[in-house]
């Protein structure tokens, strides 16, 4: 799919096919066709100044989807021994240690796909663990809805309402690491 994204900034970090089922074999599960399909047209960056997109990257952690992975499996895992997600919208924690997640936002969100469940399109759905309202929303249901619908679409303001009639505004970029 492409996106009306405006990319200020040179790409630099466009990982391979190869070094994509590389890091497939080390996560031990299969990268969606829109992530892949993203990250080889983009790489990894800021989406709209909100969300990264991470990438494999042995050279530094903070951009790396296998390091990023493993950081956010073991939070999740602390936070339900923690009695945190107790009562995650009535899914048990079996579902939620099954999840893969793949970015955490600023505020600790953690947004994740079940990839127990392909829909249609052999997707995984994208859920968001939110980490002050102990749910789990579905926000989309391929990563091109997610950048389409959620962040350029405005449906972020669903899922995070700012309140006092406030939205979010969030601009149409894609800022390379």
């Amino acid at each position: 799919m492409s996106f009306n994204l405006r990319v200020d900034e040179p790409i630099t970090i466009i990982p391979t096919k190869e070094y994509l089922i590389s890091a497939e074999s080390k996560l031990t599960f299969k990268f969606p066709d829109s992530y892949v399909s993203f990250v080889t047209q983009y790489g990894g960056g800021s989406l709209c100044g909100l969300f990264n997109i991470l990438v494999p990257n042995t050279s530094n952690a903070n951009i790396d989807i296998i390091s990023k992975n493993k950081e956010l499996k073991s939070l999740i895992k602390e936070n339900i021994e923690a009695g945190f997600w107790d009562n995650v919208g009535g899914v048990s924690k079996e579902w939620l240690l099954s999840l893969e997640p793949f970015r955490e936002s600023d505020n600790g969100d953690i947004l994740c796909w079940d990839i127990n469940k392909k829909n249609e399109k052999g997707e995984y759905q994208i859920y968001l663990l939110e980490n002050e309202q102990n749910e789990a929303p579905l926000v989309a249901t391929t990563l091109d809805e997610f950048i389409q619908e959620f962040c350029l679409n405005q449906k972020i303001d669903d899922i995070f309402p700012m309140g006092q009639g406030k939205k979010w505004n969030l601009e149409p970029t894609f800022k390379p690491f």
